[in-house]
């Protein structure tokens, strides 16, 4: 009799092992760019990304380019932390840029409507207009508050 031959139990469990830690390494590859992403060169990106992170920047090297094959898990979780902070302060500061965009362009239909000169005032308007566009508050506030 002729042996079904089926495919090996281990085989299947490495693969998906080896999986799981390529993901995990383009992970960390990947946060570490995006920590550094207001360096110029990868010099500079690695040491942002260290300074947020707590980790070496020889650490942070080897995460970027992929040199560990196996990362532990407190690396992880400090990366996966300083990620968080980062995006934390990130939506911190454009919603602080948001109120300051809204407060200005009050105080810019405000004048419109009251000085003796609106054409002035909505000459300078026009650029805050888009500007608020561009970091999201909508056509409708804006014309809310334009009828104020």
């Amino acid at each position: 009799m002729t042996e079904i031959s089926r495919r090996n139990e281990s085989n299947s469990r490495r693969e998906t092992e080896m999986q799981r830690v390529e993901a995990i390494r383009k992970e960390m590859s990947s946060g570490v760019r995006l920590l550094g992403a207001s360096g110029r060169n990868a010099d500079e990106e690695n040491a942002i990304a260290a300074r947020l992170s707590g980790l070496s920047v020889t650490v942070i090297e080897r995460l970027r380019w992929k040199k560990i094959k196996r990362i532990p898990a407190d690396i992880t979780d400090a990366i996966r932390d300083a990620i968080d902070a980062y995006n934390a302060i990130t939506e911190a500061r454009a919603r602080h840029e948001r109120d300051i965009l809204a407060a200005q362009l009050a105080s810019f239909v405000g004048l419109s409507d009251q000085s003796g000169d609106p054409e002035f005032y909505r000459a300078r308007l026009a650029p805050v207009l888009d500007q608020a566009r561009r970091v999201g508050i909508s056509d409708r506030s804006l014309a809310e508050d334009g009828e104020r």
